[in-house]
């Protein structure tokens, strides 16, 4: 399963340019985490992409494989039962991130479905679909490295531009000939996160503040005031408030 997972992050431009998937190891855990890139960020994507990942990889297998624990951000649904039914493994709601997990081991097991010829067949024929070249500037994909990076806390410039192959001035350097500034990307990933983290899930102020690479959650705090014109606490809310109350009458003449 991990050759499975790693030719879906190989040929993952194959499927589109909108879902990042990658995968990690954690310990005593591998996680197959799911992004998605900046402005589609949203619960019913989320758990729309987290569903054919799982069914993928659990079909790739024959379902001789499935995850130890399915990780959904959002918070539980106050009726699970269609989760339940659909992921035949636990899940975690409110989790830090959306994907899947799944033991070292678990993914080592030979996949008795696997055909080496098919495979290599498979890999040669994907090589030779044209693929429309990446059309996003140098600013996207600086937005989209930052939102990787952001829950580890290595959000840097310099982690950054490690992560595209390019040293911090040169990174600073072409980001200035496009018009933009690494600290205003920064802030602006920050700012769709934060309203997302607050609006479509149940985690504290505390946990939104270290997923957003805030040392404190104080400092998040004061950033998002300033952004807002008022505390997380008082945004979130308010934003439940105005989804309670639906959008507004339509008049007609």
């Amino acid at each position: 399963m991990r050759e499975v997972i790693r030719a879906a992050i190989d040929f993952q431009r194959h499927l589109n340019d909108v879902v990042e998937i990658s995968l990690e190891d954690a310990g005593d855990a591998c996680l197959v985490r799911i992004d998605l890139a900046p402005g589609h960020w949203s619960v019913q994507v989320f758990d729309y992409v987290v569903a054919m990942t799982y069914r993928i990889l659990t079909g790739a297998s024959g379902s001789r494989w499935k995850p130890d624990c399915v990780h959904l951000v959002r918070p539980a649904p106050e009726n699970p039962a269609p989760w339940r039914r659909l992921f035949a493994a636990p899940i975690e709601f409110g989790a830090t991130f959306n994907g899947l997990s799944s033991s070292p081991a678990a993914l080592r097991v030979p996949n008795l479905l696997a055909d080496e010829t098919m495979a290599r067949h498979a890999r040669r024929l994907l090589h030779l679909v044209p693929v429309p070249p990446v059309h996003l500037g140098l600013g996207d994909r600086v937005r989209r490295s930052i939102t990787l990076l952001l829950p580890s806390g290595r959000a840097t410039i310099d982690q950054v531009a490690a992560q595209l192959g390019l040293s911090a001035r040169s990174l600073q350097r072409r980001l200035d000939e496009e018009g933009h500034q690494f600290a205003e990307l920064l802030a602006e990933v920050r700012r769709e996160l934060a309203t997302a983290y607050l609006a479509n899930s149940a985690h504290p102020v505390t946990m939104v503040a270290s997923l957003l690479g805030y040392a404190s959650p104080s400092s998040f705090t004061r950033w998002f005031t300033a952004e807002h014109g008022m505390a997380p606490q008082a945004w979130r809310a308010s934003n439940a408030a105005r989804a309670e109350a639906g959008p507004p009458p339509t008049w007609r003449r």
